[in-house]
């Protein structure tokens, strides 16, 4: 594999080796106040949570019971033992922070519509015209056994009331697939474009205008039904950049940016890239 994917590897393993040296002796153990964590199952078909330091899952199933299978939460918790043989670590407790499951959108593959038209899948009476101030990847991984292809976004949005709420979709436009420069890129050279839309749902209007940050998850697993060009090992690396409008400014009119920036993020195994791995497995 190439250096990013072993980085990110090499990240995952050092994490999971931290663990597993606070838990070498009797009583020791991990703890964790707030953990990105995805829900799946393990080869056993056995409900985990899947994180940066591994699969964890309560001795008790019942602990697990609120917590949904594809969804991602933050959540705290205490493991208190080495990993069992099948590469899951028993936890104590795990607990479900922020009343909920992060707001997950699944990507949508579809020709966008002319200006002013909805979105697919919004609603025509919610609006799809918000703009944020920035847009930054919290979490994700570039292989789909970790993640499951979630990729967790913090966005920033002006003049929003304290209970309004900011949901994140995600779309992949096959006929508007270009760089910052408006060229035409695609599959066959292993870059995607994704752009990302905004909605606000109103909340009770009380409280002061601010600035304020929200998340989303993009559920981009579909982009595996797409085939890139392979190298001669069998492995691929596409590159992601996102697309999304920043407000108007006194100067400026609202303006359409791609995250992250620069020509290097376009090249599957940079170091400043986001991306996809594939191998003839996928």
């Amino acid at each position: 594999m190439k250096v990013s994917l072993m980085k990110l590897i090499g990240s995952l393993s050092c994490a999971a080796l931290l663990m597993t040296s606070c838990l070498g002796d009797g009583d020791s153990s991990f703890q964790s106040d707030r953990s990105f964590a995805y829900i799946t199952t393990d080869a056993n078909y056995i409900k985990v949570a899947s994180t940066n330091v591994g699969y964890i899952r309560t001795q008790d199933a019942t602990g697990m019971t609120n917590l949904t299978d594809g969804q991602c939460y933050y959540i705290s918790f205490k493991i208190t033992s080495t990993q069992s043989s099948s590469g899951t670590y028993p936890a104590e407790y795990i607990n479900v922070l922020d009343d909920g499951p992060i707001s997950q959108k699944s990507l949508y593959v579809t020709e966008l519509g002319e200006p002013g038209e909805a979105y697919p899948g919004i609603e025509e009476e919610q609006s799809d015209t918000i703009q944020v101030n920035s847009l930054e990847l919290r979490e994700y991984y570039p292989a789909k056994e970790v993640f499951g292809d979630r990729w967790l976004f913090r966005y920033s949005v002006p003049n929003r009331k304290d209970d309004d709420q900011v949901k994140a979709y995600f779309y992949f436009d096959r006929d508007n697939q270009v760089n910052e420069k408006g060229e035409a890129i695609g599959f066959s050279e292993n870059k995607i474009v994704i752009d990302v839309r905004f909605t606000k749902i109103d909340g009770s209007g009380s409280g002061t205008t601010k600035t304020k940050d929200y998340e989303s998850v993009g559920n981009l697993s579909s982009l595996r039904n797409y085939t890139p060009k392979y190298n001669d090992a069998g492995e691929a690396y596409v590159a992601v950049k996102f697309r999304y409008v920043t407000p108007a400014t006194t100067t400026t009119p609202p303006t359409a940016k791609f995250y992250p920036t620069g020509d290097s993020a376009w090249v599957g195994d940079s170091n400043s890239s986001f991306f996809l791995y594939y191998n003839t497995s996928n």
